[in-house]
């Protein structure tokens, strides 16, 4: 018993490397290229990231969450309509602490007249994405909203109406409104031990450090379970894109079968050592 002890202690303690000065690691990523497996025209809801082989969630009935690859190799939305369901992710927030990142490439479409927007999001982990409608704004525990006008958004918990979310901060870029049919990366970074959150729009720093515990003292990362990007179609149908999606972490939560390799290995190390 005191050896088996002693072998998760290893593991958790390999677990619990200071998120701070960890190297960011790609937990998954998705570039959408079009393959024979993966068509032009499929529905990503359904299919696996590029990297990390996680699943794509969400709704796809008509006016939800019906992303499709394009021809181009990136996703848009094909369902018709404003909706703006995310394409979710599933994740869990390590206990130990980590900084976790979601970052997307999206074009703005060119559409002078269009209220189009788009962000990335953590998603609470009750509201599972088959049946809920997620959103940045909605079924959310840290959200952010990007909008053409060149208004940025950043979105939490709302425990009185989970469907409607509570607008923390929010403030204008730069340069003001984003040219017509330009891509831009968005970036979205949460700090679970200190609970603070930091975004970009390019090369901007739109937040930084925002105290979560200020907006929401009752906020806890246990909640997440969730992570992802959502666009608002254009409903006149000059439709926004999304490439080059990534979740990364300082501090991931091993996979079952790396905990295993952990384990194993602390079982070696204390047999050398009781030779």
């Amino acid at each position: 018993m005191k050896k088996q002890c002693v072998v998760m202690m290893l593991a958790i303690g390999l677990m619990s490397v200071s998120a701070a000065s960890a190297a960011l690691v790609t937990v998954a990523a998705d570039t959408f290229t079009v393959t024979t497996e993966r068509p032009s025209g499929s529905f990503l809801v359904g299919q696996t990231t590029e990297v990390g082989g996680l699943t794509w969630l969400g709704e796809i009935t008509e006016g939800k969450d019906r992303y499709t690859l394009t021809e181009n190799s990136d996703v848009d939305f094909g369902g018709g309509g404003a909706a703006d369901q995310m394409a979710s992710l599933p994740y869990t927030v390590n206990p130990a602490g980590e900084v976790v990142t979601i970052q997307a490439n999206v074009l703005y479409p060119d559409d002078a007249t269009d209220t189009f927007y788009a962000g990335v999001a953590f998603n609470l982990a009750e509201f599972t994405p088959d049946t809920n409608w997620l959103a940045l704004w909605k079924y959310v525990s840290i959200g952010l909203r990007v909008q053409r006008s060149g208004s940025v958004e950043l979105f939490g918990e709302n425990e009185a109406s989970q469907s409607t979310g509570n607008l923390w901060t929010s403030t204008t870029l730069t340069g003001g409104a984003i040219a017509l049919n330009t891509w831009v990366t968005i970036s979205l970074e949460f700090d679970s031990a200190a609970s603070t959150v930091n975004a970009w729009v390019g090369s901007e720093q739109v937040f930084n450090d925002e105290d979560i515990l200020m907006y929401d003292a009752d906020f806890s990362s246990a909640d997440i379970g969730w992570a992802g990007f959502s666009i608002r179609d254009d409903a006149n149908g000059y439709n926004g894109r999304v490439d080059d999606f990534q979740l990364k972490s300082t501090n991931p939560i091993p996979e079952p079968a790396t905990l295993i390799l952990l384990a194993l290995g602390g079982g070696a190390l204390l047999r050398r050592r009781n030779k």
